[in-house]
């Protein structure tokens, strides 16, 4: 078997050629060393896919956010989020405590709020490096995108939802060299970006999923302690998640719900980064059986 790119490949005779082709996308291929042959895709997938009933592993393991909102509501369980009407978000305190800009409010969200979608833009960010600023910036706003991947039209899950998706799973993931039943026991979440009756219900999940718990860490600190106040919040933080994971928590939402004049926020990147890199032999071994939600407001 030889394989090659488009950058060329050695001259073969084709006498000895027996088959030819490319690898598309999506498809593979087994070399089987051991009987002398080579697995077409189709083949191959058929073998794993005929190795279990993957399918009733999934309707009695998975859990989706349809079915745990329906099931909530079965039960009579509340789960609708409290909005204060009477705040105007220009006078909203929280944008400002959360780095919000005019220019955010007016050119994102407030097309995303009208039109229900993103507001298209010019390619690519040319606005100063957060490192470089005199003001004070989000830690989010330090991480940029190094290229430009350009599609016309621009690539969602909304127009190119046959070849892109959002969906994600969260919960307990065992080993991934193992295949049982137990590896579907996940929820699959339609998008990493929740609504706030969607956090709710999952702080709730354990009243229909026994199994599923739930662990709440506050990540704001009193203002008047200061930089102490800061680090020694930091270290609470983590010393509560290792707890979470030792008492078996399969989710863990940080939250800074409580941010008001006299509290202020940690940022949920550097508290659950802090927490990685001070157990990072640890994590390494009980990280894949929990995920970690960052809620900011």
């Amino acid at each position: 078997m030889i394989c090659a790119s488009e950058v060329g490949v050695i001259p073969i005779a084709s006498s000895k050629v027996v088959e030819k082709g490319r690898l598309h996308p999506g498809r593979m291929l087994l070399v089987d060393t051991k009987e002398g042959r080579i697995v077409d895709d189709r083949q191959l997938k058929k073998q794993v896919a005929s190795r279990f009933d993957f399918k009733a592993w999934i309707l009695s393991n998975l859990i989706t956010m349809p079915e745990l909102l329906t099931k909530l509501n079965t039960k009579g369980i509340d789960y609708s989020a409290q909005v204060d009407l009477d705040v105007k978000i220009q006078e909203d305190p929280l944008l400002l405590s959360f780095g919000y800009t005019l220019e955010q409010v007016l050119t994102l969200l407030a097309p995303m709020a009208t039109n229900g979608k993103e507001p298209l833009g010019s390619m690519g960010n040319d606005n100063a490096l957060a490192c470089l600023s005199e003001q004070p910036r989000l830690m989010y706003d330090y991480f940029r995108q190094l290229f430009a991947q350009v599609t016309n039209p621009p690539i969602d899950p909304i127009r190119e939802r046959i070849v892109m998706s959002l969906e994600c799973y969260i919960g307990p993931q065992g080993n991934l060299l193992e295949m049982n039943a137990s590896q579907c026991n996940r929820l699959l979440m339609p998008s990493p970006i929740l609504k706030n009756s969607e956090l709710l219900a999952l702080k709730q999940i354990s009243h229909i999923y026994p199994k599923w718990s739930v662990a709440e860490i506050d990540i704001t600190f009193e203002k008047s302690e200061g930089l102490t106040g800061y680090t020694d919040s930091i270290d609470r933080i983590c010393q509560e998640a290792t707890q979470a994971i030792v008492d078996n928590r399969q989710i863990i939402i940080l939250s800074d719900k409580n941010t008001t004049a006299e509290r202020v926020p940690i940022s949920a990147l550097i508290a659950a980064e802090k927490f990685i890199i001070s157990a990072v032999c640890w994590v390494m071994v009980w990280m894949p059986l929990i995920h970690i939600w960052l809620w900011t407001l």
